[in-house]
């Protein structure tokens, strides 16, 4: 999957629409302006795991393993013993062969209630 910039894709659209009629030519200009539009870096602001032999967390994340298929939220770091070289640790569990990681998402708002 590609991630490409809206921001940039959405002002290529806005010259497109001002300048051209609608139609089948508007249509190809657009998918061109798709095809080629500009793409964002994968971990910046896009949420979605990232393989820990791209770069580390700087906290806590949700450390993932594929061998085990299993998560914890924790903090990850380099151990010998583990096959992938990296293992992660919460307050009372160990994930082994970490592979994967990604960042914490926002808790939720606080609302007014039980809720």
């Amino acid at each position: 999957m590609r991630l490409i910039d809206a921001d940039a894709l959405m002002k290529e659209a806005g010259k497109l629409w001002a300048t051209m009629p609608d139609g089948e030519e508007l249509s190809k200009e657009l998918m061109k302006a798709i095809n080629h539009a500009p793409t964002v870096a994968k971990d910046i602001n896009v949420p979605g795991w990232i393989s820990v032999k791209d770069r580390l967390p700087d906290g806590e994340c949700i450390a993932y393993s594929t061998k085990w298929f299993e998560m914890i939220i924790g903090y990850i770091y380099k151990a010998t013993a583990s096959d992938t070289g990296y293992e992660a640790e919460s307050e009372n569990e160990v994930l082994r062969d970490v592979t994967h990681w990604m960042t914490l998402p926002e808790p939720p708002e606080e609302v007014s209630g039980n809720g």
